[in-house]
């Protein structure tokens, strides 16, 4: 956590030979964090409680919302790479057909994108199997009868063809990141990668929502906006290091116009997410008494974080725009960005939680 307050400072050094600089205490720490709040939430919930008639066993009742989780937070970071490549950060201008310069922070955002749309789509099959399972009541196994109905669960139902669409849009994605660093091509495999939401948007609880139809915009819009806010916050602290040198590659200002765009970005989405959650929560609790539920209980711990989460970002806003661009400044402005990804891990995980929870 402390890695980029104190680069903001100090002069660049090149990295030490075997040592992996910024990210193992913040990352385990956030990691452990993220599941703890999903354990718990879980229990609180009873979402994991065995079920009386056709229950699929303890693999698919935790493994299910963990898998869930890591799927979401891949898709949201490989989202978030995307949008930092085309809009957030930075590039010399180009000579001729090439481009010489070479630009450490993108290569690395690329890496960590093509990373996680590997994981989206590892996640998004362990999602579609686990799942499956959770709908027909029974284990995981490897039977006939088992893998037979598995197939025709992908290809001929509903909700198994919007989850088989999602590992195919995440596993081209990954392919379309390695092909070419342009604009175009990037733009245009991000906008590919948003178009999950439109399968996710099918699922869940909004399928069988009064409003049908605005309830599954209010959850595209929720999940989209919730996505590029998480993947952004997450993303600028793998950046972190790399950002805090004094020359990037983007020059020395490229830390500050990396955290300026993106806190533009940043901002819009924070009002989609808050709109969406509102409409959501109005969709799924009909009266005031659905507060009183685990499912209620939930919603408002998540919607009072979520404030939260906004009065960090207002304030982080303000450092950032604040004509003073000292290293001090900055060292202010990264811890908020750790603070940040702690919490909204934590969001995230009460949200995969709600999606496994009835509402009242």
């Amino acid at each position: 956590m402390t890695t980029p307050s104190r680069t903001a400072s100090a002069p660049a050094r090149p990295p030490q030979p075997g040592r992996h600089q910024g990210l193992p205490r913040w990352v385990v720490t956030a990691a452990v964090g993220v599941l703890a709040v999903l354990a718990a939430g879980l229990f609180f919930s009873g979402a994991t409680t065995p079920a009386v008639v056709t229950d699929p066993g303890g693999l698919v009742r935790w493994g299910l919302p963990a898998a869930t989780l890591i799927h979401h937070l891949a898709m949201a970071l490989t989202w978030a790479a995307l949008v930092f490549a085309v809009v957030v950060i930075p590039r010399p201008a180009a000579t001729g057909k090439e481009n010489p310069v070479k630009h450490p922070v993108l290569d690395r955002t690329m890496t960590i994108g093509w990373g996680a749309a590997m994981v989206w789509a590892g996640a998004g099959v362990a999602v579609l199997v686990l799942g499956y399972a959770d709908t027909i009541g029974v284990p995981v196994s490897a039977s006939a009868e088992f893998t037979g109905q598995l197939a025709y669960y992908l290809w001929h139902l509903g909700p198994g063809q919007a989850r088989t669409a999602v590992v195919v849009i995440a596993a081209v994605t990954a392919i379309m990141i390695t092909l070419s660093r342009s604009r175009r091509v990037l733009a245009a495999t991000a906008v590919l990668a948003l178009a999950a939401v439109v399968p996710l948007s099918q699922l869940g609880h909004a399928a069988g929502a009064e409003n049908h139809n605005s309830a599954v915009i209010a959850v595209a819009l929720h999940v989209g906006g919730a996505g590029l806010w998480t993947g952004g916050v997450v993303m600028l602290a793998l950046l972190a290091p790399l950002l805090s040198k004094p020359d990037p590659s983007g020059g020395p200002g490229a830390a500050w116009s990396v955290l300026g765009r993106f806190s533009a970005v940043a901002g819009a989405a924070y009002a989609v997410v808050l709109v969406s959650g509102i409409l959501n929560t109005i969709y799924r609790i009909q009266d005031w008494n659905g507060l009183e539920s685990p499912y209620g209980t939930l919603v408002v711990l998540k919607a009072a974080t979520t404030l939260g989460l906004g009065v960090i970002g207002y304030l982080n806003r303000r450092w950032i725009t604040a004509p003073a661009r000292t290293a001090a400044r900055q060292m202010r402005v990264w811890q908020l960005i750790t603070a940040e990804t702690l919490l909204l891990g934590a969001v995230m995980a009460m949200g995969t939680v709600l999606a496994a929870t009835p509402p009242p």
